[in-house]
């Protein structure tokens, strides 16, 4: 099949395919470029400014008898002043009347049945010329250029009262009057409408990176009150050990005995610093903690992304859990990890998923929490993506094991009756896969991520059992 062949029938079917939610799919038109646009102006321009010339000189010379010695240049002159105009609108528009006044008291000759002092190729350069200006710059000018024209035109009349009729030179002005402001109104409109479209794309554009940054420091601030409660889950131990060691084993040491009073000391430090700077964090989200809400109780439909989701989007161990009497989202049971992964692949055959799980004995050898619940994250924001994305398609999750790495695999199929991925990319802002990588990194691991050659996705996972550890 020809390559032309191939792509015509390609764009075809992406335009006119209907999307998942029924609607249809945006075109797939490419807008031209500012090069392009720039130099289709430019020839249109040409060519209305070279049509003009072509005819505003023969008309000049045969029905007003201006002379052959001058007309070339006076035209020249009054013609140029368009395209002039949009790069020095205030230049050709002076142009523009003092090019016409001349023209207008040098075409007397002839016949005095004619459109006089305006002819009609002359009032068309003449209007065309104040709407650029009035596109390129202000109203106000626009309407001086507007008025001096009209100035020029009487001041013509009155110096040929005698050689042209009075009544049909006034009938003349007025007509371009006329046609002149509305071509200037119409302008301005023009040059109004621009601006609005280039400050909503302005705004849109600034919305939206804001919302990518929202959303990014959202993620790496619920990431780090995770990380909050699984450190300070160790230094409570920790500090409990290091006050008791004395009372469970007496007979110490003073020296040993001090010891122990320093790290007690020093873990107290540190969790109170830890608290201080999750406090920070949570400050920051007070002021947006109604509006979250409210929103999250507004989602009547849940889709199959929400359902390894707690409420408000926020990731949820699965199984529930006892909750707070103020917040009722907040779960006061254990931070998930490798041992909940069964739970939480049995809530996503809930939803239809089609799972097969192949843990191994990953889940029978420990691994620190920290890691353990960042592998948790990623299988969860995998089986999200696979159910929102791929929605009825085979996911496969595979867990490996050995002494210095953790390695997970969750793969899933092309959509059961949709189209073949082209762009190697899920549908998205992507912030899910740029969590799953803050994850990783976080402890010293890795995650790679991408299509499959049959239109599937797959997600790697490399972590270190111990943070820090080499990968």
């Amino acid at each position: 099949m020809p390559r032309w062949r191939r792509r015509s029938e390609k764009a075809a079917t992406s335009s006119t395919a209907p999307a998942a939610g029924g609607g249809r799919l945006p075109s797939t038109r490419v807008p031209w470029s500012p090069r392009a646009r720039r130099v289709t102006f430019w020839v249109v321009l040409g060519v209305i400014a070279a049509s003009l010339y072509a005819v505003q000189v023969p008309v000049a010379v045969a029905v007003y008898n201006v002379p052959v010695e001058v007309v070339f240049v006076i035209v020249a002159a009054h013609v140029g002043s368009l395209p002039l105009a949009v790069w020095r609108p205030r230049e050709a528009s002076g142009l523009a009347v003092i090019s016409f006044f001349i023209l207008a008291l040098i075409s007397t000759g002839g016949s005095t049945t004619a459109p006089w002092p305006w002819a009609v190729p002359a009032l068309i350069t003449q209007v065309l010329t104040l709407a650029v200006v009035a596109w390129k710059d202000t109203w106000w000018w626009a309407l001086v250029a507007w008025a001096g024209s009209a100035l020029a035109s009487v001041i013509a009349a009155l110096i040929l009262l005698v050689r042209m009729p009075l009544a049909s030179s006034l009938t003349s002005i007025v007509v371009f009057a006329n046609i002149a402001i509305f071509a200037i109104a119409a302008a301005i409109v023009v040059r109004q409408l621009q601006r609005t479209r280039v400050q909503l794309a302005e705004e849109r554009e600034t919305s939206e990176s804001e919302r990518t940054r929202r959303q990014v420091a959202d993620e790496r601030t619920r990431i780090a009150r995770e990380l909050h409660d699984v450190v300070a889950h160790g230094m409570s131990i920790l500090n409990v050990q290091a006050t008791s060691a004395p009372y469970r084993h007496p007979g110490l040491p003073p020296e040993v005995v001090t010891e122990f009073e320093e790290i007690a000391a020093q873990t107290r430090t540190t969790l109170a610093e830890m608290r201080r700077l999750l406090g920070v964090l949570r400050a920051d989200d007070s002021e947006s903690g109604v509006a979250a809400s409210g929103a999250a109780a507004s989602a009547g439909d849940r889709t199959g992304a929400d359902v390894a989701r707690g409420r408000g989007g926020a990731p949820r161990p699965p199984g529930g859990g006892p909750t707070t009497g103020t917040n009722p989202t907040v779960v006061l049971e254990p931070q998930p990890g490798l041992p909940q992964l069964p739970a939480l692949i049995d809530q996503a055959r809930k939803a239809g998923a089609e799972i097969l799980y192949q843990p191994g004995t990953a889940l029978d050898q420990r691994v620190d929490d920290v890691v353990g619940l960042a592998a948790y994250r990623i299988v969860q924001e995998s089986l999200s993506n696979a159910l929102r994305h791929a929605p009825g398609a085979t996911v496969t999750v595979t867990a490996t094991r050995d002494p210095q790495v953790l390695e997970l695999v969750i793969a899933n199929g092309p959509r059961p009756g949709g189209a073949r991925r082209e762009t190697g990319q899920l549908t998205g802002a992507g912030f899910g896969l740029r969590g799953m990588q803050e994850r990783a990194g976080a402890v010293g691991g890795t995650v790679e991520h991408g299509a499959t050659p049959d239109g599937g996705w797959r997600v790697s996972a490399v972590l270190p059992v111990h943070p820090g550890g080499s990968s």
